[in-house]
């Protein structure tokens, strides 16, 4: 739960319930928003005039132990236009109902990876006022993690243990390489490179996309509603991720409704 430029809601949320608040600051200049995540005071001073300064308050966050996430680096009002080599984590590439700045981040992203750059990719709501389509938890960023716990859940996004659904009811995708999931590296000397992705909470018109290094590898229409399961050969590549797109009646438009973090092959 992070806001512009202060961190008094890391002191107020409510504490003793169910619900990880995973404490942060919205690091936020004319040029660029970036989020410092896990710690409760990151920064002593969000004022920069320059690159140097930018670079000097990412380094004191990193310092006191937060981890840096490069917000919306592409939205059409407030992109990221300092370096974008600055030390960060992560990239939101999607930010709040799936617009063009989320394609143009997305495109971006997918050429990070195609670099041979291995880029954990997290959405955020970006919710300022009530919206009848920007809400909270959409996108909803998921994360395969080992225990319920600020540490736990920030180093399960270090593997790349995450998926972006367009909200919380999904639809979920799962991508496996025998015991190896999203985010994993599959080492060179295992046999199989074959990945199996497992989709719940399909609607039928929906597209699921596979996509690795090289081009898009297969693209798949649901015919009805429910679960799907597709089996894909990734000799060859470096990677392999998955899209799934859907029309949505509401806007009547065709939209991102989910999104995986790629498994990547050594």
């Amino acid at each position: 739960m992070t806001d512009h430029n202060t961190v008094s809601q890391n002191m107020t949320y409510p504490r003793h319930t169910s619900v990880v608040m995973i404490p942060g600051m919205e690091f936020t200049t004319n040029f660029g928003h970036s989020n410092f995540l896990g710690v409760i005071d990151p920064i002593r001073d969000f004022r920069v005039k320059s690159q140097e300064d930018v670079n000097a308050k990412i380094a004191e966050a990193r310092a006191n132990g937060a981890k840096i996430v490069i917000n919306h680096p592409h939205c059409e009002y407030c992109p990221w236009e300092w370096d974008l080599g600055v030390d960060h984590d992560w990239v939101e590439v999607w930010n709040g109902p799936f617009t063009e700045r989320n394609v143009r981040a997305l495109n971006w992203w997918h050429s990070q990876l195609v670099s041979g750059r291995r880029l954990v990719a997290v959405g955020g709501s970006d919710t300022h006022r009530p919206d009848p389509y920007v809400k909270h938890a959409m996108p909803c960023t998921w994360v395969y993690a080992s225990e319920k716990t600020v540490d736990g859940i920030l180093s399960a996004i270090g593997l790349g243990h995450v998926l972006i659904t367009y909200a919380p009811n999904g639809p979920f995708v799962e991508l496996n390489c025998g015991s190896y999931r999203v985010g994993d590296i599959v080492p060179a000397g295992e046999r199989s490179r074959e990945v199996c992705l497992y989709a719940e909470d399909l609607m039928a018109g929906d597209k699921i996309k596979l996509f690795s290094n090289i081009r898009l590898e297969k693209e798949v229409l649901v015919s009805s509603d429910g679960v799907l399961a597709i089996h894909f050969d990734a000799q060859g590549t470096t990677f392999v991720r998955a899209e799934v797109w859907r029309h949505f009646d509401e806007v009547n438009m065709t939209l991102m409704a989910a999104l995986t973090n790629p498994i990547y092959f050594d």
